[in-house]
């Protein structure tokens, strides 16, 4: 984060503004920034949201172009690369949520990755990493999924296993991302359509009893 806080305000001061702004409401950053550093008295959470909205414009501005094929080299380079790590698995759900003050709803999807292990044992199992954002208005999914998971060591020849509930956005995402993907429904949003299934079958009995034996 640090090498996007740049301008005439301490560095160190964005990193914190910034940091806590992505855990806490604007106005709470404000008031605690205030209790542990000397910032001016007028600051407040619309400083806060400036200052966190210009930070996101420069990492925006320094994201990769949006692309068919996110890897480079070819079948037989990957190929050739060393054993990666253990299997990387990627959750990712979406969900509509209703626009405030205003009609109708817009799309949010968000996921996790997880490494499963290292080969190397000196190395520490890199964290799970979370994402976010809202599907309606971003230009480039793939590529904002694609460098959240390169961090966690992922390779051409590595396994990646995506689990999603097979809706057709989520599926776009996932699409091409990796050449040794695989896709599959999470075992959640198959009970919920087995559900589903039971209650229109339970109902059409009910409505139907000849019919439903």
């Amino acid at each position: 984060m640090a090498q996007w806080l740049t301008g005439r305000t301490s560095p160190e001061l964005l990193y914190l503004e910034t940091t806590w702004a992505s855990l806490i409401p604007y106005a709470k950053v404000a008031d605690l920034l205030k209790e542990v550093l000397p910032v001016a008295p007028t600051w407040n959470q619309e400083t806060v949201r400036k200052q966190v909205q210009a930070t996101a414009h420069r990492m925006e501005q320094a994201l990769g172009e949006e692309k068919d094929c996110l890897f480079a080299g070819t079948d037989d380079d990957w190929a050739a690369q060393p054993l990666p790590d253990g299997p990387m698995t990627v959750g990712i759900d979406g969900g509509f949520v209703r626009v405030r003050r205003k009609a109708g709803f817009f799309e949010v999807i968000a996921g996790k990755s997880i490494v499963a292990f290292r080969r190397n044992e000196e190395h520490d199992i890199p964290s799970a990493k979370r994402f976010g954002f809202v599907q309606t208005y971003d230009t480039k999914p793939r590529r904002r999924l694609w460098e959240l998971l390169k961090p966690q060591g992922m390779q051409e020849n590595q396994a990646v296993l995506f689990l999603s509930d097979g809706g057709e956005t989520v599926c776009k995402l996932q699409a091409y991302l990796h050449p040794s993907s695989e896709h599959r429904i999470d075992c959640f949003h198959i009970s919920m359509r087995l559900t589903v299934l039971q209650q229109q079958n339970k109902a059409f009995s009910d409505d139907n009893p000849e019919g439903g034996k």
